[in-house]
């Protein structure tokens, strides 16, 4: 059915548990990559403005490489496919925040309770939102 309806050639898909294992291992580093600033945070080298705007940073740059080397192995501009990957992962991210604000000025989300939870969980361990 894959041959008929997409043309696929199911000889050059590949090992599905390859597959998923890639996949897995992707997400993996992707997810952990903007959460590392936050463990410096723990131990107290730097403050968590810093460490939001080194995530940011970490996020855009982590998305202009994924970009970049798809451009590649598509053969087309590098920088071109690095700026539109983070652009749109920038974008992803806005539109996230953008909602997640509607909706706790709707009153459907409680920010504050978070809030309150994620500073009582950093206390227990010494580190407090002003740092």
């Amino acid at each position: 059915m894959l041959t008929e309806e997409l043309g696929l050639n199911l000889e050059i898909l590949g090992n599905p548990l390859k597959g998923a294992l890639v996949m897995f291992g992707s997400f993996l580093l992707g997810g952990i990559l903007p959460i590392l600033p936050y463990f410096v945070v723990k131990f107290g080298f730097m403050s968590s403005t810093t460490a939001i705007l080194v995530a940011i940073l970490i996020s855009i740059a982590s998305s202009f490489l994924i970009g970049a080397i798809k451009a590649r192995i598509a053969q087309m501009n590098i920088i071109k496919g690095g700026i539109e990957m983070a652009g749109l992962g920038t974008g992803i991210a806005l539109v996230g925040y953008g909602i997640g604000a509607e909706l706790a000025r709707a009153g459907i989300v409680n920010v504050q309770i978070i809030l309150c939870s994620l500073y009582l969980r950093k206390s227990q361990y010494g580190v407090y939102a002003s740092n």
